[in-house]
């Protein structure tokens, strides 16, 4: 699923790739723990880096590895997916 060219999309199109990624690639490993992930926000910088809010719900509204772990993997997740180290995920 590895975008070639994600820096240089239109914002929307971006959000639609991140839904997408966090969709098949995210939520289901989450769900498995009996938690999951919304999407609150997602915002692009002057600088070009594109950040993504996050909020956890379920189990990972509880859990102490949201704010760290998880959050660090669900990132190199969506790097990763979509070719750009421009994108950094953040808490709501």
């Amino acid at each position: 699923m590895a975008v070639d060219n994600f820096d240089q999309l239109p914002l929307k199109e971006k959000i639609e790739k991140i839904e997408e990624v966090i969709k098949k690639e995210v939520q289901p490993v989450l769900a498995a723990d009996g938690g999951f992930v919304e999407i609150v926000d997602i915002k692009e910088k002057e600088n070009g880096e594109v950040e993504v809010y996050l909020k956890y719900g379920g189990a990972c509204s509880v859990c102490s590895m949201a704010s760290g772990a998880t959050l660090f993997v669900i990132e190199e997740t969506l790097r990763r997916n979509l070719n750009s180290q421009k994108i950094r995920v953040l808490t709501a």
